[in-house]
C-alpha cells in the first residue's frame, strides 16, 4: 500500500459526519488532479455508503462522477437525494455527459425541456422534439420544434420534415446543403406547391452526386410526365447510376421503379426482362408476378398472390406489396385476411393502416375508416412522402361517401400538394373538382378542372371538364 493509500484509508477510517465525507472528498479531487487516478471516484463511492440520503454528499459523489466519466451514475441521483430544481448547473452538466457517452437510461422529453431552460438556448427543444416523434405524439413534437427554432435553433431537415414543417424546410437556402438535403428539401418544395423549385432541387441533387439516391429521377420523370424525350433523359441517367453497378439495395429499388415505368408505358415484356437482371427481392418478384398477371382472371392471379405470399411469409415487402394489389382490384376480403396473417407473424407492413381503413370502407364503415386514417395521419402515418397522398386522396373519398364534401374538397387539396407527376395531380384535381362542385363552390370547382387540364393535358376527362366547368 502506497503512502497516499494509507492516507485517504486512515482519513475515511476517522470520517464521522458527513462534513468529514466532504472534506476527505475535497482532497481526493486534489489527488486526481495531481494525477492519482480513480481517487476522487472511489472516495465517492465510500462516501455514498456511509451517507445514501445526505444530499450535500450525493452531490459532491455527483460532481465526482461527472468528472471521473461516470455520469450516468451522477444523473442516477438525481430524483433521489439530489432534486435537479436545486442544483441545475450540476444536473445539466451530468445530463449532457451521459447523452455524450451513450447512457443506458433513455432521456424524457421534459429533460431536454429543463435543458433549454438552465443553459438559456433552444437548441435542447429539438432533443424534446425529437423524442415526442419517437413515442408517437407528432403534435407535441412540432410545438416544441416550433419553440426551438423560434429561438433560434438550426433543425436538421429530417426532423423539419418528420414534424411537417414543410414550409420551414422549404424555405432554406441551397448553399452548403449536400445531394440528401437538397432532395429532402425539393420534397418540402413539392409539398408546399413550389413545383418549379422543387425541380431545381432534384436537378442539383443529382448533379452534385448522381449516385446518391434513384428517387430524384423518378420524381424528375413524373413531372415530365414519365414519357417523352425529357423524361427519358432521367430514365436513362437513372440506369446509368444505378442499373450497371453491383447487387445492392439501391440498385433493386432503382430496377423496380425503371421496370414500373416501362409497364406503364405498355412495354411490359421489355419491363419482364429487365426484372429479370435483379436479385430476387420481395419488391422485384412482387413486381414481376403484377406484370404478368395484369390480365389474368381474378381467381388465377388471387391464387398467384397467395402463392407469392405463402413463399414469402417473412417478407414485410412482399406481403405489403400484395395487400397494395388486391386493394387495387377491390379484393377486400383477400385483404382483411392477409393484414391478419400478417399481424400474427408480426410483421410490420408499410402503410398497413390505409388497408385497414380500406377494408373497414368496403364493408361501409366510412367513418371508421376515416377515423383508421385519421389516426394514423396524427400518429406519424405520413411521415413518408408516399402515404401523404394516399391518405390524403383516401380521406377525400370517404367524406364524400360520407356526405361532407367541404371535409372532402379540403383532403383533396391535400392530395393535390402531395401529388407526383401530371397523372397524379390530374386526378387529384378532378376529385377537388368534382368536392368543390358537390359544395357550391362552382367558380372553385371550375378553376380545379382547369388546373386538371393544365397538369395533364392528354387526359380527355379534364379536358372536358375544364371546357363545361362542371363534373356534373
Amino acid at each position: 500500500m502506497s503512502r497516499l493509500d494509507r492516507a485517504f484509508s486512515l482519513a475515511c477510517g476517522k470520517a464521522r459526519e458527513s462534513a468529514d465525507w466532504l472534506a476527505v472528498l475535497k482532497r481526493a479531487r486534489a489527488a486526481e488532479a495531481a494525477g492519482d487516478t480513480g481517487r476522487y471516484t472511489a472516495i465517492a463511492d465510500r462516501a455514498r455508503k456511509a451517507f445514501p440520503e445526505s444530499e450535500p454528499i450525493a452531490a459532491a459523489a455527483a460532481l465526482a462522477y461527472v468528472r471521473g466519466g461516470r455520469p450516468a451514475d451522477a444523473l442516477s441521483l438525481f430524483g433521489g437525494p439530489i432534486s435537479p430544481d436545486a442544483r441545475p448547473d450540476l444536473w445539466a452538466e451530468a445530463f449532457l455527459a451521459a447523452r455524450g457517452t451513450g447512457a443506458r437510461e433513455p432521456a424524457r422529453t421534459a429533460d431536454y425541456v429543463r435543458l433549454a431552460g438552465i443553459i438559456g438556448e433552444a437548441r435542447p427543444y429539438l432533443g424534446a422534439a425529437a423524442l415526442a416523434l419517437a413515442a408517437g405524439d407528432p403534435n407535441s413534437a412540432r410545438a416544441w420544434l416550433e419553440k426551438g427554432i423560434a429561438g433560434g435553433a438550426q433543425a436538421p431537415p429530417e426532423l423539419l420534415w418528420d414534424c411537417g414543417l414543410y414550409e420551414v424546410l422549404a424555405a432554406r437556402p441551397d448553399l452548403g446543403s449536400g445531394a440528401g438535403e437538397l432532395a429532402l428539401m425539393g420534397d418540402a418544395a413539392w409539398r408546399t406547391g413550389d413545383s418549379s423549385l422543387a425541380r431545381r432541387r432534384w436537378q442539383r441533387a443529382i448533379a452534385l452526386d448522381p449516385k446518391f439516391s434513384w428517387k430524384p429521377y423518378v420524381d424528375l420523370a413524373l413531372m415530365e410526365g414519365d414519357k417523352g424525350e425529357a423524361a427519358d433523359s432521367y430514365w436513362a441517367r437513372l440506369k446509368a447510376a444505378f442499373l450497371s453497378g453491383p447487387p445492392s439495395a439501391a440498385r433493386d429499388g432503382a430496377l423496380a421503379a425503371f421496370s414500373a415505368h416501362l409497364a406503364r408505358t405498355d412495354r411490359d415484356e421489355e419491363a419482364l426482362r429487365a426484372l429479370k437482371g435483379g436479385e430476387g427481392s420481395g419488391a422485384i418478384a412482387a413486381l414481376t408476378l403484377f406484370i404478368e398477371g395484369r390480365n389474368e382472371p381474378e381467381a388465377r392471379y388471387a391464387a398467384d398472390l397467395e402463392r407469392l405470399v405463402a413463399s414469402r411469409a417473412g417478407d414485410p415487402e412482399v406481403q405489403g406489396a400484395a395487400l397494395r394489389e388486391l386493394a387495387i382490384r377491390g379484393m377486400y376480403g383477400e385483404v382483411a385476411l392477409l393484414r391478419e396473417g400478417a399481424a400474427r407473424r408480426g410483421l410490420q407492413i408499410a402503410y398497413g393502416w390505409y388497408y385497414d381503413a380500406a377494408v373497414r370502407a368496403a364493408r361501409g364503415d366510412y367513418k371508421g375508416a376515416a377515423a383508421t386514417i385519421e389516426s394514423s395521419v396524427a400518429g406519424g402515418g405520413e411521415t413518408d412522402r408516399g402515404p401523404g397522398l394516399a391518405a390524403s386522396y383516401a380521406l377525400g373519398r370517404l367524406y364524400g361517401a360520407m356526405g361532407d364534401p367541404v371535409k372532402a374538397a379540403a383532403a383533396f387539396s391535400r392530395a393535390v400538394s402531395a401529388a407526383r407527376g401530371a397523372g397524379e395531380r390530374c386526378s387529384a384535381l378532378k376529385a377537388l373538382g368534382n368536392a368543390l362542385g358537390d359544395s357550391g363552390d362552382s367558380a372553385g370547382a371550375a378553376e380545379a378542372y382547369r388546373a386538371a387540364s393544365e397538369a395533364d393535358p392528354s387526359d380527355p376527362e379534364a379536358a372536358i371538364l375544364s371546357r363545361s366547368g362542371s363534373g356534373k
